[in-house]
């Protein structure tokens, strides 16, 4: 359900993971169809598979214990406008607040 719900989500989000067989909380962030990730060398693809391994590929993925939008300033909207409003219009209305408390 995680995987499908950050698929729809325009602009980057912030996640904090947890894991049974961990003792950390793990932090990346999501967008564009990459996983941004402190701890590899580059950007992962965004799928089920990566998202479960995010605290590790030996523990099992417990969920998203919180989650933050990252909308961009106006002058990075200015410098790629093709993106749009970054979903922000979409948040906005309320079609993506539900998930953000």
């Amino acid at each position: 359900m995680s995987y499908e719900i950050l698929s729809q989500f325009k602009f980057p989000i912030l996640i904090s993971v947890s894991a049974t067989g961990t003792q950390y909380k793990h932090v990346a962030v999501i967008w564009d169809g990459v996983i941004l990730d402190y701890e590899k060398k580059f950007p992962i693809e965004f799928s089920t598979q990566n998202l479960s391994e995010l605290c590790g590929p030996t523990t099992i993925f417990g969920g998203i214990e919180h989650g933050y939008g990252l909308f961009p300033n106006c002058s990075l909207r200015k410098r790629y406008p093709e993106r749009g409003s970054w979903g922000e219009i979409e948040y906005m209305s309320g079609t993506w607040k539900k998930y953000f408390g």
